[in-house]
């Protein structure tokens, strides 16, 4: 991998039109198969270790940006950058769409448990900044019936009466529950 830049990380980083990157993506397989290029715009590494996907959640691309990238590399999603955040942290810090949150959740489910280098999960980073997008979207998978043990560990006591039955509480105490937190 490199450290410079290819067209694909400037481009995420300007949230573009879904059609610029699937046109980004297409140029490169066939830069590929041409033999003209080893690299793959998908996953290659800029600056600070991040891959396309991680710029594009900093930034706070668009949904269909983010899925396109998850098309074209899945694996992107359990990627670390530099401060060994996953694209997840970085989403929950920009407070982005639910659907990105959504999206990088369905292709990485464990991304949510997962800490960076400062020990903070996607969850930390989203109450900290005030992403209430995503802590909206963390929100829905910490608070899922089979997960209910990871709710009351998560310090969120006043929600196991809800939890423990495999209820959702009331969104208005679910969101203070977590922003207090």
């Amino acid at each position: 991998t490199t450290m410079g830049k290819l067209p694909l990380h400037l481009a995420v980083t300007s949230k573009p039109d879904v059609e610029v990157v699937k046109l980004l993506l297409k140029a490169d397989k066939e830069l590929k198969r041409q033999n003209k290029s080893s690299a793959k715009a998908a996953v290659e590494v800029a600056d600070k270790g991040s891959l396309p996907l991680h710029l594009a959640a900093k930034m706070g691309a668009s949904e269909p940006v983010v899925v396109a990238l998850l098309a074209e590399y899945p694996a992107a999603s359990r990627a670390e950058d530099a401060q060994r955040k996953l694209p997840l942290h970085c989403a929950a810090e920009a407070d982005v769409e639910v659907g990105i949150v959504t999206a990088l959740l369905a292709a990485f489910p464990d991304a949510a448990e997962c800490v960076d280098a400062t020990g903070s999960t996607p969850l930390d980073h989203a109450k900290a900044k005030g992403a209430a997008h995503a802590v909206q979207a963390l929100l829905s998978r910490f608070l899922s019936p089979t997960r209910p043990t990871l709710v009351r560990a998560r310090a969120v006591p006043f929600l196991d009466p809800w939890v423990s039955r495999g209820l959702l509480p009331p969104r208005g105490l679910a969101r203070f529950a977590l922003l207090s937190a």
